[in-house]
């Protein structure tokens, strides 16, 4: 399935103002966003970390999670009981095919769902639990959205977390890592 697409806009539905494209694979009964299951009894730290694909962001982060000693729960999504590192690949609108269909790149602001990732950071720091869409970079698909709860702190990685303006109004700190050889 590939966005846009006349068999895609037909799947399109919307909850609350959210689009949800139906390449990120969403089950019938899944919200963007709905009540947390858990109160961390205060709003979470939104940190944004940008970089060039490739250049050890997700490794970085996951290392940093180690280093806090921190357990991590095993899926998609790094999270352990203090931090959670959210990748924001999982935002692309269009798995591999789909970019390979429309002929852009992940790269490209047009491949990229920013209105739900804004709206998925707000509600995550407003305490509240979404269902953020899984890109699955083994196979290039899009695998079904994980459940995903707020933490003390919330570290969204990737290529765009200081691009977007909802995105980035929400982060309580920006970083861009500029890697030289």
């Amino acid at each position: 399935l590939t966005w846009p697409s006349p068999e895609a806009e037909a799947k399109l539905r919307e909850v609350d103002g959210i689009k949800m494209y139906p390449t990120h694979a969403w089950s019938d009964d899944m919200m963007p966003i709905l009540p947390a299951s858990k109160n961390i009894g205060a709003t979470p730290v939104i940190i944004g970390v940008a970089a060039d694909s490739g250049c050890g962001k997700s490794t970085f982060l996951r290392r940093i999670l180690g280093a806090l000693g921190t357990e991590v729960s095993s899926g998609h999504t790094a999270i352990g009981d203090m931090m959670t590192v959210v990748c924001l690949d999982d935002y692309h609108t269009n798995d591999r095919a789909g970019r390979k269909a429309t002929g852009l790149t992940a790269l490209d602001a047009r491949e990229n769902d920013f209105a739900l990732m804004g709206a998925q950071i707000e509600a995550l720091k407003n305490g509240q639990a979404v269902y953020k869409p899984i890109y699955n970079h083994d196979s290039g698909f899009k695998d079904l959205p994980e459940l995903l709860q707020p933490n003390k702190l919330m570290v969204f990685e990737g290529l765009h977390p200081i691009y977007d303006e909802k995105a980035r109004s929400q982060l309580d700190l920006g970083i861009y890592i500029d890697i030289v050889n």
